[in-house]
């Protein structure tokens, strides 16, 4: 019982696999965009708490410095070719999405009401640009 169910998985993986190796690189480069957007305006917050200067000015400059360094990398230069490469990336990156905006607006804000606003905006500016990368994608076809 335990070898088909280990085989059921084994197929289930390589055709995501597949799946993945087969999107077109506009797909990854959006999510290699998005992930930088929401990481690395919450690893130079959570430094800058860390360090133990929790005022709302230097969040809100940390997260507007991580977001132009995200604006300034080459990410459309990276190329993956590995189909296994892909699809980790792809999983762990639409894992890590779902939960990023949320750990951004807390690392920004201090106070609730004001947290709730930014991860609405931020959950909502997340979907207009997989929007529009769809809609990219789609004119490249």
């Amino acid at each position: 019982m335990s070898a088909i169910i280990m085989d059921a998985i084994g197929k289930l993986y390589q055709n995501f696999f597949d799946w993945a190796g087969g999107l077109a690189p506009i797909h990854f480069t959006f999510l290699l965009r998005a992930l930088l957007l929401f990481s690395l305006p919450c690893v130079l917050c959570a430094w800058a708490l860390a360090s133990g200067n929790r005022t709302t000015p230097l969040q809100v400059l940390c997260a507007a410095v991580g977001t132009l360094l995200t604006a300034i990398m080459p990410v459309d230069k990276l190329t993956i070719t590995s189909r296994q490469a892909r699809g980790w990336l792809l999983l762990c990156g639409v894992v890590a999405l779902a939960f990023l905006p949320g750990i951004f607006a807390t690392l920004v804000v201090s106070t609730v009401g004001m947290q709730r606003k930014v991860r609405i905006f931020a959950y909502l500016a997340l979907f207009v640009l997989f929007l529009a990368n769809l809609f990219l994608a789609w004119r490249q076809q």
